[in-house]
């Protein structure tokens, strides 16, 4: 049994990728923070730098920081990914802050990155759906351009 053949995207539907994609600060993106003051921000300088996504932390209900029992350090939520820790067999929550990548190894707290599919997605889709568009309108052109060279649109 074949596969179903997928149906041409819909003119609309373009339309609507393209206005969500330009509503969306333009790329590259890039991860950047320090591991002690919030953690991983997805930024872009596009227009001037513009978070698009940064830890943050949360507080109990006199406004004061959550502070974690174990380690006494603030508690940040909102920038976590799922990842897999070393001789782990499942997937678990890890903080952005623990798969922050360093700029260098004498400055690991400056964040240039995050070591993570999720974050890597976050980072690059914008770029992958401005490309994949330009693909389809590029496919678009020489599709209409073949048909007609073939006599298939004069049908009416």
């Amino acid at each position: 049994m074949s596969e179903p053949q997928p149906l041409p995207l819909p003119q609309s539907r373009i339309a609507e990728i393209h206005a969500a994609l330009k509503a969306v600060p333009a790329p590259p993106w890039c991860w950047i923070g320090t591991r002690n003051g919030g953690g991983p921000q997805l930024v872009t300088d596009h227009s001037g730098r513009q978070y698009i996504l940064a830890a943050t932390k949360p507080a109990d209900v006199r406004g004061d920081e959550l502070i974690d029992p174990y380690t006494d350090a603030p508690i940040y939520g909102d920038l976590k990914f799922r990842d897999c820790q070393p001789q782990e067999r499942w997937s678990s929550m890890r903080t952005g802050a623990e798969l922050a990548v360093g700029r260098t190894d004498y400055d690991p707290d400056s964040i240039v990155d995050v070591d993570n599919p999720v974050a890597r997605w976050l980072r690059d889709s914008a770029g992958f759906v401005t490309e994949l568009l330009a693909e389809v309108a590029l496919l678009r052109q020489e599709n209409s351009a073949l048909e007609k060279a073939l006599g298939l649109n004069e049908a009416a």
